[in-house]
């Protein structure tokens, strides 16, 4: 048994066996003893990350990660865009379409970054001064772009300078009237300003030279539910006279969807004797596309739950149409019930 003896062990020497414990431990380099200061700064915690007070910053960046853009295409994603229609399908055009374009188009997407600068504004008294100076800083090299490219208007160009200007004058009302930074209006904010924007959009219109609904702006001018539901519709039914009862339903709907705010219980009655001839006895035979035409009148129906004795009757026909309709049709209805709120049991 080893006696850890130094410098050598009297057993392990005794019996001639090699001792484990003799082995020399490494020496350790000597360290210098850190001073009181460096110690103190090893302890401090990170710097956070800083919102850039330079507008050119916020435009341009200087490598990296620009993280004011992207505060501001977060703001437009997920706020910014739900004010500028109350229209479901108008609002997931500009939330989903328009940045997929403004991708392509770098001064489309400065009026985007541009108008999401406003709303922070609007929303942060305390930064307002700072997001007007960035709002500004995006809208004018933005407009510098766009004003080259309405030189020479084409069709290539032509959707995306529509949807500049028309960004452009919701930015123009946006801009706070008596802003210092009068880059974007005049401090006096004159209303004649906005309405030769909406002229100029209205020329860039028909600039496209083509029908809209053959654009990627095809949601922007017809309600893209029943844009769908008639291309399902025109594919589907093969019938001429059933299909001339539903498309005229359908058109019908889509006057029903512009006026819907001036609705009231007796518009809706109206709607209905308007297809007694041919769309209800489809309904009451149970046609599977009648039935999805009458699921996208069930919006209609709840925006004019005003009065008491028609509350719930739409959910209630909208169920009842979920019930009687088979898998494939029930996938047509699912906008028209998200549109409304209701949920599948």
């Amino acid at each position: 048994m080893c006696d850890e003896q130094r410098p050598a062990c009297f057993n392990c020497d005794r019996l001639q066996e090699h001792c484990q414990y003799l082995l020399v431990p490494p020496k350790k380099s000597p360290t210098r003893r850190a001073s009181p200061s460096k110690i103190a700064n090893s302890q401090k915690p990170a710097e956070p990350l800083r919102r850039t007070e330079s507008p050119s910053m916020a435009v341009s960046g200087s490598g990296g990660i620009n993280l004011v853009d992207l505060e501001l295409f977060h703001t437009y994603s997920t706020s910014t865009y739900a004010t500028l229609f109350t229209c479901s399908a108008l609002r997931d055009f500009w939330r989903i379409n328009v940045p997929r374009l403004a991708i392509q188009d770098d001064y489309l997407m400065g009026e985007i970054l541009a108008l999401a600068a406003l709303h922070l504004a609007h929303h942060r008294p305390d930064q307002r001064q700072q997001y007007l100076s960035v709002a500004l800083t995006h809208h004018q090299a933005a407009s510098q772009k766009a004003m080259e490219l309405l030189k020479d208007i084409n069709p290539e160009n032509a959707e995306a300078l529509f949807l500049f200007s028309s960004l452009t004058t919701v930015v123009t009302l946006a801009t706070p009237k008596q802003s210092r930074l009068s880059g974007i209006v005049p401090e006096d904010g004159d209303f004649e300003d906005w309405i030769y924007l909406v002229q100029g959009t209205r020329e860039l219109r028909a600039a496209m030279g083509q029908d809209p609904s053959q654009t990627s702006l095809a949601s922007l001018f017809a309600d893209e539910i029943l844009y769908e539901l008639e291309s399902r519709i025109r594919s589907r039914v093969i019938d001429a006279e059933k299909l001339e009862i539903l498309i005229e339903r359908i058109n019908s709907l889509r006057w029903a969807s512009c006026q819907a705010f001036y609705w009231e219980a007796s518009d809706l009655f109206f709607w209905l004797s308007g297809g007694i001839d041919g769309f209800l006895p489809l309904v009451k035979a149970r046609d599977q596309e009648a039935w999805v035409v009458l699921a996208h009148f069930c919006p209609q129906l709840k925006k004019a739950e005003t009065q008491w004795w028609l509350q719930s009757w739409a959910d209630c026909i909208m169920r009842k149409i979920h019930q009687q309709l088979d898998e494939e049709h029930r996938s047509w209805i699912l906008r028209p019930a998200e549109d409304m709120g209701w949920i599948a049991p």
